[in-house]
């Protein structure tokens, strides 16, 4: 952590993949400084977001928290995935997702399906909300 703290953003850059690496083996408190220091220049390179949002459903919910703060900056691609996802989100993630949706001018017939899907399963405490999303879209 004490590296993870010190290092800049060009450092962070040059060992992204010895910085996912320790992402994947960390305790949450080292996946939050991760999270926290990435710069703007990582959030807006999508090659170098990927594959931290590929562990979305493995974190602890603060962490995942963390990351759907930056879900403006991610794209369509990591919205379908993390619409597979649901069932993993708190109601506030949930609802911080829906409002990052809200947002699009248009949404991939994917995402819509799994919205479906996760809004008709009675399994799901928040499936409300996606449903309520889908009827104010209509």
């Amino acid at each position: 952590m004490f590296c993870l703290n010190r290092i800049d953003e060009l450092q962070y850059t040059e060992h992204h993949d010895r910085i996912m690496e320790i992402f994947d083996s960390g305790i949450p408190l080292v996946r939050s400084v991760i999270i926290k220091n990435f710069t703007e220049n990582f959030w807006n390179s999508p090659e170098l977001q990927k594959p931290i949002w590929n562990y979305f459903s493995t974190i602890d919910v603060n962490n995942r928290s963390l990351l759907l703060n930056r879900l403006d900056k991610a794209t369509n691609e990591i919205l379908e995935d993390l619409s597979s996802e649901l069932k993993v989100m708190t109601k506030n993630q949930l609802k911080i997702y829906l409002i990052n949706l809200e947002n699009k001018i248009s949404i991939n017939a994917m995402i819509i399906m799994n919205l479906q899907n996760f809004s008709k399963a009675n399994k799901y405490t928040y499936a409300y909300l996606v449903q309520n999303f889908l009827e104010d879209r209509e």
